[in-house]
């Protein structure tokens, strides 16, 4: 039964997982804390934290103990959920029953610090993490730079001064480098242009994206798309030409969503010009087909 639920967790089926807890109390079984956490596992995921009250009390009822996984997966379920209040409340129930917080509970709390521009606390938060001896991730770096991006871009800077001090210190010990596609300032750098293309910030965009390349990491095109489809959204379509550019210049392949977005605004504005460096570049291959 543990396994159907964990399968309707991954399946996106809150409603069903708890039907087959409901289950198990009709056959007059008592389910185990395992059990009772993958419930609490597959409803977490689709948003349905409507239900931790009640598998709470189920737990209660049946005088078993909380884990610190249940504490953990309930948290990361309100974080989600955009209860942030909720969240951290768990967090520190958890904290006093004397349970340790990982990488992932913690990253969870920042995203939603970051979702509500919670500045502070996630700066608590991320002190609260190094003193207790957890490490932050590439996934940490990368939230507090988006975080940052809405309101101290210096911060977000520094993170980035801070990932490459990290990595210089890398390379001078034994230890190998990670690989580029999970480097935390690659990540980093992904998770910076991602923010400022949101905020419409293409000049600060570029430049990140020449640091990026300065520090050796090559751009792919989920950064060239992200800030040509920024500029084109504000009609700045000669810039939104210059970031294709770059990525048909660094071999990168655009999607086709982001060829028929731009070409759609060129057609809009009528800038015949753009719309006709867009069809060359197509045909050159800058561009995925709509199969790819």
């Amino acid at each position: 039964m543990s396994l159907k639920i964990k399968m309707y967790g991954r399946l996106n089926k809150p409603d069903q997982a708890m039907a087959s807890l409901y289950r198990i109390q009709e056959l007059g079984l008592i389910p185990g804390i395992l059990t009772l956490n993958s419930v609490i596992d597959s409803v977490a995921r689709t948003g349905g934290h409507a239900y931790f009250q009640e598998i709470l009390t189920l737990i209660r009822q049946y005088d078993l103990t909380p884990n610190g996984c249940t504490y953990s997966i309930i948290a990361k379920g309100y974080a989600s959920g955009g209860l942030l209040n909720k969240a951290m409340d768990t967090f520190r129930m958890m904290l006093r029953n004397g349970f340790s917080a990982d990488p992932v509970t913690y990253n969870s709390l920042l995203d939603g610090c970051s979702k509500e521009g919670k500045v502070d606390l996630a700066e608590q938060l991320l002190a609260e993490m190094r003193s207790r001896g957890v490490g932050p991730n590439a996934i940490t770096y990368s939230i507090l730079v988006k975080l940052y991006c809405n309101h101290d871009l210096s911060k977000a800077f520094a993170i980035l001064d801070e990932l490459k001090a990290n990595q210089q210190n890398q390379n001078q010990s034994s230890n190998p480098l990670r690989v580029e596609s999970s480097n935390p300032l690659r990540v980093a750098y992904s998770s910076f242009i991602h923010a400022l293309s949101s905020t419409g910030d293409i000049v600060r965009g570029r430049d990140v994206l020449l640091r990026m390349l300065g520090e050796g990491f090559r751009p792919d095109g989920f950064h060239y798309s992200s800030l040509a489809s920024s500029a084109a959204q504000q009609g700045k379509l000669s810039a939104a030409l210059e970031f294709i550019e770059m990525a048909s210049n660094e071999r990168c392949v655009l999607s086709a969503k982001t060829f028929s977005n731009i070409s759609r605004i060129a057609e809009k504005k009528r800038d015949f010009r753009v719309k006709e460096r867009l069809r060359t570049l197509q045909q050159e291959g800058v561009f995925m087909t709509r199969a790819g």
